[in-house]
């Protein structure tokens, strides 16, 4: 988690304190989970997968990865993990 990524945390909680209803706390919540780097996040998931030597899940990740984030800038990456999963 990189500073801005904490500091991003640390608000959603200040204004989930401070938001009253229910409803509104959910949306904040819903705003702040839309805004993560869902690429980011694949990657270190395939890269912990492959650490742990689960060689199908870190498979999963970075498909998923590629095929619905072509233009992060963790593709090109993933693909050679992918080819050197092959192997």
């Amino acid at each position: 988690m990189t500073a801005v990524d904490f500091a991003r945390f640390v608000e959603l909680c200040q204004r989930l304190r401070a938001t009253p209803g229910r409803l509104d706390k959910l949306a904040l919540l819903s705003d702040y989970l839309r805004a993560l780097p869902v690429d980011a996040i694949l990657m270190e998931l395939a890269r912990a997968y492959v650490q742990k030597g689960n060689r199908e899940e870190a498979r999963k990740a970075f498909t998923e990865l590629v095929d619905k984030h072509p233009q992060s800038p963790y593709t090109s990456e993933a693909r050679t993990e992918l080819e050197n999963l092959k192997g």
